[in-house]
């Protein structure tokens, strides 16, 4: 088998082209559990329900000089034919001499309909750098493994990280796609982020908002991300043992928001007091105004559920001064 890898093609077809296997019985004792650097610790031995796999599925693996064979794919099932004694496996064989970096394409190529956890991604992304003589031929094999986008893009910048960065990754504390937002904190803002957040699980919208706020804060007011999150007000708002872990979050999107955003949190609370002033029955009446007060407009919506009771709601909405329907319209002005 012929591959250039300064014109590598990561399609299955194109990987597995040019390989003529044969199936064989071959004794499980010439297998060595040798592997290619493609093996993780989050890899676990089959589950109980699947070892008839391991005896029904032929393992691939390919002929050494020495007469024994390299497993290319099916580690796990070796693993179990082992545990189980078993003397002889049926296996695909490939007879074509494939080096280190022909030998794990194979292997990508043979699994690439199987869903890839972000930790397998990360080994196979370090091997691949590790393999390959041009490290610019990596992003190609992330379309092989499923992710695509700010995902893909995370996934590369994670593999090029200390161990430490990828665990909220690998364990899904953190999404794909806020790894550059949080490889551009410092690493000692990192784990005061990762332990301020601990005992709650962050959406992707907070992850968002909170991995952008913070260094813009940060840089604002000239402390770090870990001063900011040792500050009294977002201690308290995260020790507040009455509240939900939604209502503690929302607690400290406000106050990162107010920090954020001073002029229009300012804005927003001013609009707020007028609102509860001048509005004649809350219980029936809402006023919302555009996000960010970008149109100059308010949406009222009304409740009908006394009718005699409403001739006088609306002559108290109707005895509002102007110039407080103005406010409410443009606090801005």
């Amino acid at each position: 088998m012929s591959m250039n890898t300064t014109t590598l093609s990561l399609n299955v077809t194109d990987n597995l082209n040019g390989l003529i296997p044969g199936k064989l019985r071959v004794s499980v004792g010439h297998i060595p559990l040798t592997d290619l650097g493609l093996r993780n610790d989050l890899w676990k031995p089959l589950p109980e329900a699947d070892c008839e796999v391991a005896t029904i599925h032929p393992l691939v693996v390919q002929t050494k000089e020495n007469g024994t064979f390299a497993v290319l794919d099916g580690y796990k099932r070796l693993e179990q034919l082992q545990a189980q004694n078993t003397e002889h496996a049926l296996c695909t064989v490939i007879h074509e001499d494939l080096d280190r970096l022909q030998s794990g394409l194979v292997r990508l190529a043979l699994n690439a309909k199987r869903p890839t956890s972000t930790g397998e991604a990360i080994v196979v992304l370090r091997w691949l750098f590790e393999t390959l003589s041009d490290p610019a031929l990596v992003p190609r094999v992330v379309s092989l493994l499923s992710f695509t986008g700010k995902k893909a893009s995370g996934l590369i910048e994670l593999a090029q990280n200390r161990d430490d960065d990828i665990e909220p990754f690998k364990h899904n504390v953190l999404d794909l796609e806020r790894a550059s937002d949080f490889l551009r904190l410092a690493p000692d803002d990192r784990q005061a982020f990762l332990h301020f957040f601990e005992s709650v699980r962050l959406s992707a919208q907070y992850q968002r908002e909170f991995l952008q706020w913070l260094p813009e804060i940060s840089y604002a007011r000239n402390i770090s991300v870990s001063e900011i999150l040792q500050s009294e007000e977002l201690q308290h708002a995260r020790s507040q043992s009455h509240a939900t872990p939604n209502q503690r979050i929302q607690m400290i999107r406000d106050a990162l928001f107010n920090r954020r955003f001073p002029r229009y949190a300012e804005t927003l609370s001013k609009w707020s007091a007028t609102v509860r002033k001048v509005n004649p029955d809350p219980s029936r009446v809402t006023f919302s105004a555009s996000p960010a007060f970008e149109k100059r407009r308010l949406d009222m919506n009304i409740r009908i559920d006394d009718p005699d009771g409403m001739p006088d709601l609306f002559r108290r909405l109707a005895a509002i001064e102007p110039s407080l329907w103005s406010t409410l319209i443009d606090p801005i002005e």
